[in-house]
């Protein structure tokens, strides 16, 4: 900071736009509204953390520059540029600069309590809110003419959950107004309606979206691209509201896309981030591009807000990582302060300017990241006091936090180098007498410890299916009452029809299979049945449905094998919705699981080495019970499964029938893009577990260049998973079956006789 307090001021009142590498003024030297307000920011923020009057006086004239010049008293909204002299030369008002004059001034009021700063925002906001609003389509536009008439009705990421979180939730913290933070919640949850797609990435920035919410896609290579920085932003955004709220939705969905965005767009290794990541399918982007300050700083704030919102390591751990990277590679030591780009290897990339013409590079960034690192480093790491400085007139009560947790109180109060008692630790606010420059210290203590952590990712992709397929009311077990009703011997096995009980009120019927050779404790398989009426008989080969019958074929090879019916198959009549489930999906997998309950009481059966099998109908419901049964060591699917966007053009009736789950249409409208699971998830739920993919070319029912789209992302979160993809249709040809085979030998050691 001392090298922007020392050459960003512009002799003119101002401040300079476009600073080189030495700190040298450079045309153009216009003053764009939303450099003076970011520099509004950085230099209030300096003053809150250091006490420093001179960062104050700077503040001061940022604020009292866009005061006295920014605001438009004839039609209201700030100016997006003014002349040197501080006369507006732009007709144009932009969501992007008057967020951000806005923000300033948001962040001055909260430093000194002005009033007039604060009335200012607060009508900029109000006229956003009523002039911008899109009363057709939804959302809010991105730009207005001097006269606030719309220009351009396109949705864009300022507008929306940039909106929301640099400015709102600040709007929030300084007033508690509640409208703030709700229309913080309507725009965040817009955006995650509206501005993602269908593998989970926001766009609205280098992307754009028309009035009618149309994407126009960034390119790269010719394949389309999601900001990295924006994943970041809207993430933050994300991680916030969580904070302020307490509503868990909003941070789990942080932590989802932080994963996904540190999987795709971050160099474990080097702690570096890049500035784009693949859609869809996800994927890195290895252009060589640059590393953009700011990206790097919103990548490491993420890590440490996650670590201070859920209490794990390791993401204080990445946070270390990108920091290290900061600190090594931004860092000008010849001339201070911090380049706007580096290459991955952090090399200087460009002239290594310190400001650009865009006005976007300022103090802003760079303070907010002190700010959170001192601030959470010291409340949630090193579990010590920070102390913040303010500047106030008396005679009214101040709200004197930037810590999101409202748990976070403060600790005690000095104003002008003594005690003061006048306070509210929990409201975190003060109150002063009356009188005017205060000098007070706020000293806020470690939030109260978190009683639990955030779920891990398996179960978050757990919580997300079950939004769609509801949960299991038979949380209790029962006893299985297992029924024998049939024995048949037949050449190398034999096969014993039996019902079981999976919940009270409900029996299941299913065939067993016990090979005659080997020596118990054998390896077992869960056998899951296709689409045929048959159920159960399919794979025990009682159907005449050859090529599906690999249960008969694993009980010759040695595997105890057991095949149930799924309901509406075979001799299953059961109801699931009179039972109390959501889907007939949900009812299948708690059958399925109390199917390895019944397994592994077996005593011919090792309980450590049991796998599930499935074709179709059962090659999903194979990978369901997998996300949910950790007694599961390898999968087999065929033909199950692809990518949602990749179902029959993107139609998920299919799916949403009272056969699988009806939330998917209720819910959901069919829409592959509002779905809150897809196939790559519960790929990579299963991981580390090994996955054998039969998915053949001609498969007219799920396509396979949808499976690997599901497969990559979970490859690239470490999954092993081995695909095949014959030139067959809807089937299980005999190679696939037998290299399937071999995968459960080795995976479940010794099966094989």
């Amino acid at each position: 900071m001392p090298f922007w307090k020392r050459h960003a001021p512009d002799p003119q009142g101002g401040f300079h736009a476009n600073l080189g590498p030495r700190w040298d003024p450079m045309p153009p030297l216009d003053q764009p509204t939303l450099l003076i307000g970011r520099h509004a920011y950085g230099f209030s923020t300096a003053f809150q953390l250091s006490g420093d009057p001179a960062y104050l006086d700077l503040a001061r004239r940022a604020s009292e520059y866009l005061l006295a010049h920014a605001w438009d008293d004839e039609f209201g909204g700030w100016h997006d540029l003014l002349d040197r002299s501080g006369r507006p030369m732009d007709g144009t008002k932009a969501v992007s600069h008057q967020i951000y004059v806005n923000v300033g001034l948001a962040s001055w009021f909260g430093a000194t309590g002005d009033v007039r700063a604060l009335r200012k925002v607060l009508r900029s906001v109000e006229l956003q809110r009523l002039r911008a609003h899109d009363r057709q389509n939804g959302g809010w536009a991105e730009t207005f003419s001097r006269d606030l008439q719309v220009v351009s009705w396109g949705k864009n990421k300022h507008a929306h959950y940039d909106y929301a979180g640099a400015l709102l939730l600040n709007l929030h913290l300084a007033t508690r107004d509640p409208s703030a933070l709700a229309w913080a919640r309507e725009l965040v949850d817009l955006s995650l309606e509206r501005l993602r797609d269908e593998c989970g990435w926001f766009h609205g920035f280098r992307s754009r979206y028309d009035r009618e919410w149309h994407r126009t896609p960034a390119l790269v290579q010719g394949k389309e691209v999601a900001s990295t920085g924006a994943q970041l932003t809207a993430a933050l955004a994300l991680i916030r509201l969580h904070e302020q709220t307490g509503e868990r939705k909003y941070l789990d969905a942080g932590v989802d896309l932080v994963e996904r965005t540190q999987r795709f767009g971050w160099n474990a290794k080097t702690g570096a981030w890049s500035e784009y990541v693949g859609t869809c399918p996800p994927a890195r982007v290895d252009d060589g591009g640059p590393v953009w300050w700011w990206v790097q700083i919103y990548g490491a704030m993420a890590q440490l807000r996650l670590h201070a919102s859920t209490g794990e390591r390791a993401w204080l751990q990445g946070f270390e990582r990108s920091e290290e990277f900061f600190t090594r590679a931004f860092c000008d030591r010849a001339h201070g302060g911090v380049y706007m780009a580096v290459t991955p290897a952090g090399s200087v990339h460009g002239d290594g300017a310190k400001a650009s013409s865009g006005a976007w590079k300022t103090s802003y960034h760079e303070m907010e990241h002190a700010l959170v690192n001192y601030l959470y480093l010291n409340l949630y790491v090193n579990r010590k006091p920070a102390v913040l400085h303010f500047r106030l007139d008396g005679g009214a009560r101040h709200y004197a936090s930037l810590v999101d947790n409202p748990s976070a109180g403060i600790d005690r109060v000095k104003v002008n180098g003594r005690p003061w008692r006048e306070f509210d630790a929990t409201e975190r606010s003060v109150q002063l007498p009356e009188g005017s420059g205060f000098h007070v210290e706020v000293s806020l203590a470690p939030p109260i410890a978190r009683a639990s952590k955030t779920p891990d990712a398996r179960e978050r992709v757990r919580r997300r299916m079950q939004l769609a397929m509801g949960p299991f009311p038979a949380a209790r077990r029962v006893a299985l009452e297992v029924e024998i009703v049939e024995e048949v011997h037949e050449p190398g096995y034999v096969r014993k029809k039996l019902l079981f009980t999976p919940e009270l009120g409900d029996r299941v019927p299913a065939y067993l299979l016990m090979p005659e050779q080997g020596k118990p404790p054998r390896p077992a398989v869960l056998c899951l049945h296709p689409t045929h009426k048959a159920g159960k008989g399919v794979p025990t080969g009682l159907a005449s449905d050859p090529g599906r019958n690999f249960a008969e074929e694993l009980a010759r090879r040695g595997y105890v094998t057991l095949a149930p019916d799924y309901p509406g198959f075979g001799d299953y009549r059961t109801d699931p919705y009179q039972l109390g489930y959501a889907s007939a999906t949900a009812k299948g997998i708690w059958n399925h699981m109390r199917a390895i309950d019944l397994l592994g009481d077996l005593p011919q059966v090792d309980a450590r080495r049991i796998a599930v099998m499935g074709h179709s109908l059962g090659g999903h419901n194979a990978l369901f019970l997998a996300v949910f049964e950790p007694r599961v060591r390898a999968v087999v699917t065929s033909c199950g499964f692809t990518a949602f966007r990749k179902y029959k053009g993107g139609n998920l009736a299919g799916w949403s029938h009272a056969g699988y789950m009806p939330r998917i249409a209720a819910v959901y409208g069919n829409e592959p893009s509002r779905m809150p699971f897809d196939f790559g998830d519960i790929l990579t739920a299963i991981a580390p577990r090994p996955v054998f993919v039969n998915a053949p070319l001609g498969d007219d029912n799920f396509d396979s260049s949808g499976v690997d789209d599901s497969v990559a992302v979970a490859r690239a979160a470490g999954a092993e998973i081995i695909v095949r993809h014959p030139d067959a249709g809807h089937s299980f040809p005999d190679e696939m079956r037998s290299e399937a085979y071999v995968m459960l030998d080795h995976v479940l050691d010794g099966a094989a006789p």
